[in-house]
Formats: C-alpha cells, sequence, structure tokens
C-alpha cells in the first residue's frame, strides 16, 4: 500500500486510464488477499477488509494534507495559495468564514490541480469544523466518511 498511498497527493489530476491501470493493481491485491476470484466482484471485499479504493484514498490524503496546510500554516508557499472567504468583501452568509475561495480555473488541467481539489474538498467535508483538533483525529472523520460511501 505505500506504493500507493506515498505519491497520493501528487496524482489528484493523474489521467483516467492510469488511473484504471493502478485500480486494477490494487484490486488484484485484495484479490490475492482475500482469495477471492477473478471474476468476483470486489467491492465487498473493500468493505469487509475496511479499505478504500484508489480514488478514495486519494481524497483521504487531500484532505489530511489540505487539514495540515491550513491547521499549522506551513509551508507558507503553499498556505499564501489559499485565499478565505473572510478575506473578501462579502455580504453576510450563513457559510463559515473559514471556508476557502475556489480560483476561477477554465482549463482540466487546473481544474485537476491540488489547490482547486483541495479547496473544494476543505469545503465539502466541513474541515474548518475542524480547525484546532489532531491530524489524525480529522484523519479517522474523514476516513469513516469514505467507507460509509462505500456501502
Amino acid at each position: 500500500m505505500p506504493h500507493f498511498d506515498n505519491p497520493a497527493v501528487l496524482f489528484t489530476d493523474i489521467a483516467g486510464y492510469n488511473d484504471l491501470k493502478m485500480q486494477r493493481v490494487q484490486n488484484a491485491c485484495v484479490r490475492f488477499v482475500t482469495g477471492a476470484s477473478r471474476y468476483d466482484h470486489v467491492t465487498p471485499h473493500y468493505v469487509e477488509l475496511g479499505m478504500l479504493k484508489l480514488e478514495k484514498r486519494r481524497t483521504l490524503a487531500v484532505a489530511n494534507m489540505i487539514f495540515k496546510i491550513i491547521n499549522t500554516r506551513t509551508p507558507s508557499y503553499l498556505f499564501n495559495k489559499y485565499q478565505f472567504t473572510s478575506s473578501r468583501n462579502m455580504c453576510d452568509t450563513r457559510s463559515s468564514k473559514l471556508q476557502l475561495l475556489i480560483p476561477i480555473h477554465r482549463t482540466e488541467k487546473y481544474h485537476q490541480s491540488f489547490l482547486i481539489q483541495s479547496s473544494k474538498l476543505w469545503n465539502e467535508l466541513h474541515l474548518y469544523n475542524y480547525i484546532g483538533k489532531t491530524d489524525n483525529y480529522v484523519k479517522c472523520i474523514v476516513q469513516k466518511y469514505l467507507l460509509s460511501d462505500m456501502c
């Protein structure tokens, strides 16, 4: 699994066919571990093992990384790329002032970038509610959410 997890944040913009190849490798590993047939559906085995598929593992890695960046404000060169809604002169809304502004993006490549994907994830998962909590706590919360989404 380290071969999948260590570069996970770098693969936010991976092409679909490469993503499919990597997913097939992970599926083969799960089938090997569980002794499942090549023709069996593999999703029940992921649920049985309490394991996330690659796309969800990448989501977890990005959520963990953005939380660390915002919570610790380091590294500063990444933290400075993010803008909070409170930094804009916006009318009072019901949304949190700790939500991130999504930069304007016109190309699909930029849409798949870490900055855009992490900003969207921060807002979607309401990670701003966990400021001050530990990284492991947030990782467990996000992992439980992603696992419940698989069932």
